[in-house]
């Protein structure tokens, strides 16, 4: 399990926003790990000090939208093979899934996908 943590910072207070992602991080090469039902996924810069979203998004079926996706190019551009991760959280109801991709795209800024 991962937990990505982002601190929002506003004029009146500051809070913290947490995503929990309990499939993965598994290395890119092996997204097959990741189950084939409905959810959100990120994609990861990740080395022993730090970790970054480069990319999300969320799909019926997170293990196949990995694995065949069309912007790996892309990450390899913001990372090193051997530091891409990926990870997952199951959400069958797609309105909520297309929520919370909105929510870390806005909070995150990955340099892959629609902005």
């Amino acid at each position: 399990m991962i937990i990505i943590k982002i601190k929002l910072r506003g004029t009146a207070e500051s809070r913290e926003l947490e995503f929990k992602f309990e499939d993965g991080p598994y290395p890119i090469d092996q997204a097959n790990k990741l189950k084939n039902v409905p959810g959100v996924y990120v994609i990861l810069c990740q080395d022993s000090s730090s970790s970054r979203v480069i990319d999300v998004g969320q799909s019926d079926d997170v293990r196949k939208r990995v694995t065949n996706h069309d912007r790996k190019d892309c990450w390899r551009k913001h990372c090193r093979q051997e530091s891409l991760k990926v990870a997952a959280t199951h959400i069958s109801d797609e309105q909520q899934r297309l929520s919370l991709e909105k929510e870390i795209r806005q909070h995150c800024k990955p340099p892959c996908g629609e902005q």
